[in-house]
């Protein structure tokens, strides 16, 4: 697990994020691999690892998610996506305890720029727990910054991954590259499907 003050410093930072009053940056669809979600049975869940406020839910929806469920470790953000997205379903949750507490549950998954919080140690570990809540099969995108080692914020460290350490990592915990990788500002987006 991830010590209480790194945990504590990034909940801070989101909640008084969320307080704000400011929205999230919104995703867009044309962020999303082209035909990414196309395999999905027509009855699916996709879940959106580190939902804060909902910002993927009208993406998810033009790009064909019917069934979306948000997670995000933050509450606040987490409060104002079940006002916003009263349809959806959103909870409060750790991706290091996704496989525990919904086993086999999700068809697909968006993990956008989490791993950038998760420090290196727990990465292994926090992608096998997402990894506990796929159903054999499930496709999703890993977006995440490029680098090495980490960086200082004032709200906390975020992690950097090299590609090649990061497809190893995915490897490990029963995932698999299956598109290209687009790199853009220091970013790297993956298309992968657990198996």
């Amino acid at each position: 697990m991830r010590t209480p003050s790194e945990t504590n410093l990034w909940k801070d930072y989101f909640n008084t994020e969320a307080r704000s009053g400011q929205p999230v940056k919104p995703v867009r669809a044309r962020d999303f691999p082209k035909g990414l979600f196309g395999c999905l049975p027509q009855l699916h869940t996709v879940v959106d690892v580190g939902c804060n406020d909902g910002n993927a839910v009208a993406a998810l929806k033009e790009v064909g998610i019917q069934g979306y469920h948000g997670i995000d470790f933050a509450e606040e953000p987490v409060a104002i996506a079940r006002e916003r997205y009263p349809l959806h379903r959103f909870d409060v949750c750790d991706m290091l305890e996704m496989g525990g507490k919904y086993p086999r549950r999700f068809d697909g998954f968006l993990l956008n720029s989490v791993l950038a919080f998760i420090p290196h140690s727990h990465a292994e570990k926090a992608l096998r727990s997402l990894a506990l809540s796929l159903k054999t099969g499930a496709v999703g995108m890993l977006a995440t910054t490029l680098g090495s080692g980490y960086v200082y914020t004032p709200h906390g460290v975020l992690y950097n991954y090299h590609r090649a350490e990061l497809l190893e990592l995915l490897r490990r915990t029963g995932f698999r590259h299956t598109d290209g990788y687009h790199v853009a500002d220091k970013a790297i987006v993956f298309s992968l499907q657990y198996f």
